[in-house]
């Protein structure tokens, strides 16, 4: 058995964490911080979010980072060591936004639970994946998730998996030519 190596001890409540030129980024919800740690343990806070709680990271394929605010339901874009607006989803989301992976052509896959927090009763299949273009333009792609928060792309960006907290499992699906997923 490997033994673990503990790279950063401390924190409150760490999320999204992504390699990235050489370095492990995440978001500290609670914190409300962007940061990364080196693979020495060296840790650099890079910002915060002090109006909402960053929950979803992504990067883009130019290296800048994309982080999610789950309540005001926008995405900022870290660059040059500033957060500024990248887009905002609150025409179309129907819930807190939670979690989302940006893949090789930038394309970001945001989870929408579907209701806002704290979770209501019998909140059923009302989850859906938000597509978010790099262009600006966004449409819901898929819909019926059991609370959407966790989502991977492969490597070879042909597939996306979306984990359900709610439905304890995994939906699975093909990326189509224009970042559509299919069953």
């Amino acid at each position: 058995m490997t033994e673990l190596k503990t790279i950063h001890d401390g924190g409150r409540y760490f999320e999204a964490p992504r390699w990235h030129d050489g370095r492990l980024w995440f978001v500290d919800c609670m914190a409300r911080t962007l940061l990364s740690v080196s693979l020495d343990g060296e840790l650099q806070t890079h910002t915060s979010v002090p109006d909402d709680t960053p929950c979803g990271l992504g990067v883009l394929p130019n290296g800048d980072i994309i982080v999610l605010t789950m309540f005001k339901k926008k995405l900022l874009r870290f660059s040059d060591g500033k957060l500024s607006p990248y887009a905002d989803l609150s025409q179309i989301a129907t819930g807190t936004i939670d979690d989302m992976i940006v893949d090789g052509q930038g394309r970001a896959y945001v989870g929408d639970l579907g209701f806002n927090l704290p979770p209501p009763e019998g909140r059923g299949a009302v989850g859906r994946i938000i597509l978010v273009l790099p262009d600006g333009t966004m449409r819901v792609v898929a819909d019926g998730l059991r609370f959407p928060n966790g989502i991977a792309i492969s490597e070879d960006h042909a597939r996306l998996a979306v984990a359900e907290m709610d439905g304890a499992g995994l939906a699975d699906y093909d990326i189509l030519a224009d970042g559509s997923p299919r069953f």
